[in-house]
């Protein structure tokens, strides 16, 4: 039996055969994200609010928790104590609105 992990997902494999192999060798390379490095996440993250700020309300942006969770699947947000913990999806959406909150105060 053999075990393949990924953020959200667990595959068991009940025997050893070739297209096995060809399989996890996939899901590996898939597997590898773009890691954003807590020094650099200001950067990284607002283009995105940019692009997510509703131009038809006077304050308040558009799809933010379908891109949080899409970059939670993308991105490996590193944590702030400099360890290898990374964000969750719940994590990068507050953070994208308190960025939004800086960039767009209420007037």
């Amino acid at each position: 039996m053999k075990l393949f992990q990924g953020k959200g997902f667990q595959v068991i494999y009940s025997k050893e055969s070739e297209e096995l192999q060809l399989a996890m060798d996939f899901l590996s390379q898939v597997r590898r994200h773009l890691r954003v490095e807590y020094k650099d996440r200001r950067a990284f993250l607002t283009p995105f609010v940019h692009l997510l700020a509703d131009p038809g309300k006077k304050h308040g942006m558009k799809g933010v928790s379908r891109l949080a969770r899409t970059l939670y699947l993308l991105v490996d947000f590193m944590d702030a104590d400099g360890g290898t913990n990374t964000l969750n999806a719940r994590c990068i959406e507050s953070e994208l609105y308190r960025l939004y909150n800086e960039l767009y105060p209420e007037a």
